[in-house]
């Protein structure tokens, strides 16, 4: 019996089966809404703007959006391989994973407790996909779409994970 708690407390300890419980526990919470053929108008439009870029339109030249030019190319990538909603919303949760596992990574080298910076992870990708992603009377509902609050996400954890990272030689301060 001891045997097998140790086991398991070593699996517990191991950061890369923490990585799979998130990628299984975010796909758990968004896979569900990848093949709904609801679209919000906001996800509409990034895809016909990202699939305009597939077609070598320039951002802004015949077609304008209040965005960031970086999210028609952001919106683009996974529309080079398929274009479909579903393309993108897979998209999605590997943008919500990676996020999840730098933020991992942030609190891990702060905190050094695997635990805490699982916990922070996991809520932060349930936070992700039910808080503030949609307007809960939308027809669509919560938890469907890809936002650029996701990419947001992803690129200022990941900027602050390099920005305290203790190996790294930039030292702005």
């Amino acid at each position: 019996m001891q045997l097998k708690i140790n086991n398991i407390l070593n699996l517990l300890n191991n950061k890369y089966f923490l990585y799979l419980l998130l990628f299984i526990w975010t796909l758990t919470l968004r896979l569900p809404y990848v093949f709904i053929d609801k679209i919000a108008p906001d996800e509409s439009i990034f895809i016909i703007l990202g699939n305009l870029i597939t077609q070598s339109e320039l951002p802004h030249d015949k077609y304008w959006d209040i965005k960031p030019t970086l999210v028609w190319y952001l919106y683009s990538l996974p529309l080079f391989f398929f274009k479909s909603i579903a393309s993108v919303r897979i998209y999605g949760i590997l943008i919500i994973f990676l996020s999840a596992v730098f933020l991992f990574k942030i609190i891990k080298e702060k905190e050094r407790q695997d635990f805490v910076a699982f916990l922070t992870s996991f809520l932060f990708v349930f936070a992700s996909t039910f808080v503030g992603t949609e307007l809960p009377n939308h027809s669509i509902g919560i938890g469907v779409v890809v936002i650029t609050q996701h990419f947001a996400n992803f690129f200022l954890i990941m900027s602050i994970f390099f920005l305290i990272k203790e190996k790294s030689n930039l030292n702005i301060f």
